[in-house]
This record gives structure tokens, C-alpha cells and sequence, in this order.
């Protein structure tokens, strides 16, 4: 998981043996689902989108939405939430390796509104975070050609294209 996505290009790779057994064990998400790190990381969440046949480790916690009265995508905002996230960490255990178990994770309670609603703030967050992701996106592009002139520039300098000697600093 990388900013909300799944990063199936730099993902570990298992054998078909491993991938076999992990489906029989129920660790095979599925559309709809939300997937909820547990090791490490806590607290990233994902809402799995792809039509692409997948098992995730352990470290990941499937949490599948029960459709009549929750939206996957309202879950995943709510997983999310500053409330949710605090809570979640409140119970979390271990210092070296930070985890918090299935067990702890029932314990929290969210409020569900209607789903119609719930339609109407995923929606809201979904445009508000586009509008984000295109800003970050924009700005990335700025860094990397600022970096880039930087490197001109000290190349410039050094094989004496450019003349500094009598610039002022």
C-alpha cells in the first residue's frame, strides 16, 4: 500500500504454493474490501478496487463491509478519521514492532449514517482529495525540475560554463 493505492509493481511476489495456501486461509480480498495495516505502519488503509486476484501477509487485516449497512468507501474515510485512528492506537501493543491485534480492532465502533449520506461525504472527500493529490502531484513536478536545474547549474559551474569569479555571493 502506497498513498491510498496498491502497489502491485513493487509488491512481494510469492510462490504458488504460499499463494495457494494464503487463499484457502481466507487472506484473498475482494473487491469492496478494506485493507487495514496492523504491523508497523498502522493505520493505512485501502479500499481494494482492482479485478486482480491477490493474497496479502499477515501484517494486513481484511476487513470486509457488510454492504447493506456501510459503503466500502465511507468505511475507508472512517478507518481513516483522526477519532477512529486515535482510538486504534490507544490499543495498540509493542515498541520495537507496533501492532495492534483482530481482537482490539473489534473494539472500535464507528457511527454509520444512511448510506445515502455516507454516498454524499465519501463523494465530498473523493473531490477534496483529488483536488489534493493534483496539488501534491504539481508540486513534485516543481521539485524534480528545480532538482534538475540545480544540477545544471552545478554542472555549469564546475566545467566553467558559467563564469563565477567575479559574482557577487
Amino acid at each position: 500500500m502506497k498513498n491510498g493505492k496498491i502497489d502491485f509493481v513493487n509488491c512481494l511476489l510469492t510462490s504458488g504454493e504460499n499463494y495457494r495456501l494464503l487463499k484457502a486461509q481466507g487472506c484473498k480480498p475482494e473487491r469492496g474490501d478494506i485493507l487495514y495495516s496492523k504491523d508497523g505502519t498502522i493505520g493505512e488503509t485501502v479500499m481494494v478496487n482492482a479485478e486482480k486476484e491477490f493474497v496479502v501477509a499477515s501484517s494486513l487485516i481484511i476487513i470486509r463491509p457488510n454492504v447493506k449497512l456501510v459503503k466500502s468507501n465511507f468505511l475507508n474515510y472512517l478507518f481513516q478519521s483522526s477519532i477512529i485512528f486515535d482510538r486504534i492506537n490507544s490499543l495498540v501493543k509493542g515498541s520495537a514492532l507496533r501492532r495492534i491485534s483482530l481482537t482490539n480492532i473489534k473494539r472500535v465502533y464507528g457511527l454509520f449514517p444512511p448510506k445515502t449520506e455516507q454516498t454524499a461525504i465519501a463523494s465530498f472527500l473523493d473531490s477534496k482529495n483529488a483536488k489534493i493529490d493534483k496539488a501534491i502531484k504539481l508540486i513534485e513536478q516543481k521539485i524534480n525540475l528545480l532538482q534538475e536545474y540545480k544540477k545544471s547549474l552545478i554542472h555549469h559551474v564546475v566545467t566553467g560554463k558559467v563564469d563565477v569569479r567575479k559574482s557577487e555571493v
